[in-house]
């Protein structure tokens, strides 16, 4: 993987964010049964998200996990995942069992214990986590298990997906977002990333996120 973000502008980088992202003015009604104002940002959502899974994450409303899927993939031709949870009350109470079953401790180890930012203990939990909730069950579903897991471990996961890959990768295939191994490959530089920046990072006018996610912020930017 190479290094995009020699020439990145990191003070301007919430800006530069909002101007890559749209509001969710056609998703009014939706917005509205996911119990979210109409006129909230994309911003405003990820830091909904974060503070909701990171504040009772055994108890997590599934519209917050629907908002989740929703956040991710409302842009993306497979948006129905998120649709047909959102208006299938029989399948949103299965699998509201489904989700907390998934974040169960015994699943999902507790937050500080990737504090340290080990590859091998990452590695551990991803091949020992279940992920049985409807949206990521699929084995290839890493780009949406990333953000659940990032919502979970903010200061150790980055979210995955093709646009930071094109961002890292010379010779990006578009099923490199569908493999674990390329995942844990990218987690592992993205730490050295934040290491790297870590002035830069810190000197951002009214930082909000952790290193890791404003390294991926970047990345996702200069990957459209």
């Amino acid at each position: 993987m190479i290094d995009p973000l020699e020439n990145f502008d990191f003070a301007s980088i919430y800006r530069q964010y909002n101007n890559f992202t749209r509001g969710y003015g056609n998703f009014r009604d939706e917005l509205e049964k996911m119990e979210l104002p109409p006129e909230i940002t994309d911003l405003e959502l990820y830091y909904h998200l974060k503070e909701e899974f990171g504040r009772n994450r055994i108890n997590i409303n599934i519209y917050d996990y629907i908002a989740l899927l929703f956040w991710k993939l409302n842009f993306l031709p497979i948006n129905r995942v998120w649709r047909v949870l959102l208006n299938n009350q029989e399948l949103r109470e299965a699998e509201t069992d489904n989700l907390n079953y998934t974040l169960n401790l015994n699943s999902l180890p507790p937050y500080y214990s990737l504090l340290n930012r080990d590859i091998y203990t990452v590695a551990d939990t991803l091949n020992r986590a279940d992920f049985g909730v409807y949206g990521m069950r699929i084995n290839t579903d890493w780009p949406t298990r990333s953000v659940l897991l990032h919502f979970l471990y903010p200061h150790t996961i980055p979210i995955f997906d093709q646009m930071v890959l094109r961002a890292v990768e010379p010779n990006y295939q578009a099923n490199y977002a569908t493999k674990k191994d390329k995942f844990l490959e990218y987690i592992e530089f993205v730490w050295k990333l934040t290491e790297k920046y870590a002035e830069k990072i810190q000197q951002i006018e009214n930082l909000r996120d952790t290193d890791i996610r404003i390294i991926e912020m970047a990345l996702w930017i200069v990957g459209h």
